[in-house]
C-alpha cells in the first residue's frame, strides 16, 4: 500500500495519466505529446502551428519537429493555405485510425483502475467526480 501524505488527488491524477500514457505507447507507438498534437488536430482541422504549439506548451521550432515526424509517418498533413505564409494542419486516415485506437485504449486502461472497487463504490466514485467537475 501507498502512503501519499494529504495528497491523494495528486497522486490519483499521476497514476491515471501514467496509465493512460502507457495504454496509448503500447497501442499506438506514439509519445504522449504526439497522441495530444493529433488529437488537437483532428478537433480544430485547419489549425496553423501557431495554434498547435500554443496549446501544446512547446516552442515553434519543438511543434515542427514534431510535426514533421507525424507527416513523415502519414499522420498529418500540412496544407499551403493561399495567400498566406501558414499552412493549415489536417490529420489523415491513417492518423484518424491511429487516434480512435489510443483514445480506445486510454479509455480501457483508465477504466481499469476502477475493477477493484465494488459496484457501489465505483458507482458513488463516479458521482463525486461528476459533482466536482460540474
Amino acid at each position: 500500500m501507498h502512503t501519499y501524505g494529504t495528497n491523494p488527488l495528486s497522486a490519483l491524477a499521476l497514476m491515471i495519466g501514467d496509465t493512460g500514457n502507457a495504454a496509448v505507447r503500447a497501442a499506438t507507438g506514439l509519445a504522449p505529446q504526439e497522441m495530444a498534437a493529433l488529437v488537437l488536430v483532428r478537433n480544430r482541422s485547419g489549425c496553423s502551428v501557431n495554434w498547435l504549439h500554443d496549446r501544446l506548451g512547446l516552442t515553434q521550432s519543438g511543434a515542427v519537429r514534431l510535426l514533421d515526424r507525424l507527416q513523415q509517418d502519414g499522420l498529418v498533413t500540412r496544407n499551403r493555405t493561399a495567400g498566406r505564409r501558414e499552412v493549415s494542419l489536417v490529420i489523415t486516415p491513417a492518423g484518424e485510425t491511429l487516434v480512435g485506437r489510443g483514445v480506445s485504449a486510454r479509455s480501457q486502461a483508465i477504466g481499469s483502475l476502477l475493477d477493484g472497487l465494488p459496484a457501489a463504490d465505483r458507482g458513488q466514485l463516479l458521482s463525486l467526480i461528476e459533482r466536482v467537475l460540474s
